[in-house]
């Protein structure tokens, strides 16, 4: 998800929309910084990305 906070000077991505406000889970200011692993280390992850078929392993 891309967002600009309020007061922000320009958009982030974010790994999901769960986790809007956590810096952990911001992954740039673009789509090129922001294509790397995103670690589903969050209680969120466990409820619904890995329920979603998504995966805690590196394989």
């Amino acid at each position: 998800m891309v967002a600009k906070r309020k007061g922000a000077t320009h958009p982030v991505v974010l790994a999901c929309t769960l986790l809007p406000y956590d810096p952990r889970f911001e992954l740039g200011r673009s789509l090129a910084e922001a294509s790397g692993a995103v670690p589903l280390n969050h209680p969120h992850c466990a409820k619904f990305c890995v329920l979603g078929g998504g995966a805690c392993s590196r394989s």
